[in-house]
C-alpha cells in the first residue's frame, strides 16, 4: 500500500468522525429546543405557542415580505387579518441604502455598501409589546466593475435581497427569543407562593462529603 493510498484512509477516517460529532451536536441541539417548546419550524426555531400573526407595513410581494410571510409558513404560522391574530408584526421602516467605500486612482466608486435598515415592534392581542420598537442594520459590501455592468448589477440584485432576507431572520430569532422569556416568566409567576428551590448539597473537592 502506497504511503498516498495511507493518507486518503487516514482523512476518510477524520472526516468521517468529524461528521459524526456534529451530526451528535446537531441531534443535542434539535433536542434542547425541543425540550423548550421550540422546534425547528421552518429555518428558525419558532415556539409552538405562536400560531397565527398580523403583518403591517409591508406588503406580501415586497422583498421583506416574501421573506417574512414564506419563513412564518413554512414554520406553519398563519398570516391572518389583526383581530385574528394572536401577534402583530408592525414594520415601522424598511429601507435599503447605498454609499461609496472606496474610489479609484480617477476618483470613481470602486466598491460600495449596501446597507437594509428594519425597524419593527410586536403587540399581542392587547396592544401590550412582545418586541418594543427595534432597530436592525444589516450591511454588505460588493466591488464596482465599470468593464461589467450586467454582472455588477446582477450582484448588487443578489446582495439586496440577502440583507433583507437575513434582517427578516434577525427579526424572528428576536420575536422567538422575546417569547421564549416570556414563558419563562409566566412559569415563574405561576408557582405557588411562599415555594422556593431546594439548594443542591455542597460537595468538598478534597473528600467528596456533603456539607451540613
Amino acid at each position: 500500500m502506497s504511503d498516498g493510498d495511507v493518507m486518503v484512509k487516514v482523512l476518510t477516517k477524520d472526516c468521517r468522525g468529524a461528521w459524526f460529532l456534529y451530526l451528535a451536536f446537531v441531534t443535542a441541539t434539535l433536542l434542547l429546543l425541543s425540550g423548550c417548546g421550540f422546534h425547528l419550524r421552518g429555518a428558525i426555531a419558532l415556539p409552538e405557542s405562536l400560531s397565527s400573526v398580523s403583518i403591517a407595513g409591508t406588503t406580501e410581494y415586497s422583498e421583506l415580505g416574501r421573506a417574512l410571510y414564506g419563513s412564518l409558513r413554512r414554520g406553519g404560522v398563519a398570516i391572518v387579518a389583526k383581530e385574528e391574530a394572536a401577534l402583530h408584526i408592525q414594520i415601522l421602516r424598511d429601507e435599503v441604502q447605498r454609499r461609496v467605500l472606496s474610489v479609484n486612482a480617477s476618483g470613481k466608486a470602486n466598491e460600495y455598501e449596501l446597507k437594509h435598515q428594519l425597524r419593527y415592534s410586536v403587540s399581542d392581542r392587547e396592544g401590550v409589546f412582545v418586541v418594543p420598537v427595534q432597530d436592525i442594520s444589516t450591511t454588505r459590501a460588493y466591488t464596482f466593475d465599470p468593464n461589467n455592468l450586467l454582472a455588477t448589477g446582477d450582484e448588487e440584485q443578489k446582495l439586496r435581497k440577502s440583507i433583507i432576507v437575513s434582517s427578516a431572520q434577525q427579526l424572528l430569532r428576536q420575536l422567538s427569543a422575546a417569547m421564549r422569556h416570556e414563558t419563562r416568566q409566566q412559569v415563574k409567576s405561576d408557582k405557588p407562593a411562599g415555594t422556593t428551590d431546594t439548594p443542591a448539597p455542597v460537595v468538598s473537592p478534597q473528600n467528596g462529603n456533603q456539607k451540613k
